[in-house]
């Protein structure tokens, strides 16, 4: 998890003043939180090419996290490689997934397939 109530209460006062200052989006201040968990992310990738970490998921608070791989995801990777070796599909395929949780307090994982370049 990526979050620190004193920076937050900072990037929130950032924020305050940007709104106040007419809110132009190109100078719209970067959320300290989503920045490092960019950086995990592209730093993991390197480290550990093969599992799948989710996208970065945030809360109302402003905490950032991005989930593990864990058995769900590497589970719908050798899925989706079963699909493409049976059904002999020339377009490589991946996924990006994103845990959170909803009013029961389980976490579902909400899977886009797309196409890699």
């Amino acid at each position: 998890m990526f979050f620190d109530k004193e920076r937050q209460k900072q990037y929130e006062a950032d924020l305050k003043e940007w709104k106040n200052n007419g809110a132009d989006d190109k100078s719209k201040p970067k959320n300290p939180f989503e920045q490092e968990a960019k950086q995990f992310l592209a730093d993991m990738k390197i480290k550990d090419p093969e599992n799948l970490y989710s996208a970065i998921g945030h809360l109302d608070n402003g905490m950032h996290y991005v989930t593990l791989p864990n058995i769900v995801s590497k589970t719908i990777i050798e899925q989706i490689d079963n699909v493409v070796k049976e059904l002999n599909v020339n377009v490589p395929l991946g996924i990006e997934w994103i845990s959170g949780s909803n009013w029961y307090l389980m976490m579902p994982v909400y899977v886009v397939i797309h196409r890699m370049n």
